[in-house]
């Protein structure tokens, strides 16, 4: 059973080695892949926001940190 399916394996790949278009699809597909990675990464920019753009966006998780630096102040009284 094992010799059929490696018999069968063998001439797959012996027929599309010989076959033009699937050795041009398994290296020109990855290329187009990059290229457009690379594209997209140059157009794509800084996903980082800059902290003067975020205004009044930015006021709620500095309260948020503000009141979690009061609980921990809190809790610690109780720590035994």
């Amino acid at each position: 059973m094992r010799n059929k399916k490696l018999k069968v394996a063998k001439w797959e790949i012996k027929r599309n080695l010989q076959n033009k278009t699937f050795i041009i699809s398994t290296f020109v597909t990855p290329a187009i892949f990059l290229f457009f990675l690379f594209i997209g990464s140059l157009v794509g920019g800084n996903d980082e926001p800059d902290m003067t753009e975020m205004g009044e966006a930015h006021q709620p998780i500095m309260k948020f940190q503000s009141t979690l630096q009061g609980m921990k102040k809190l809790l610690s009284h109780f720590r035994v």
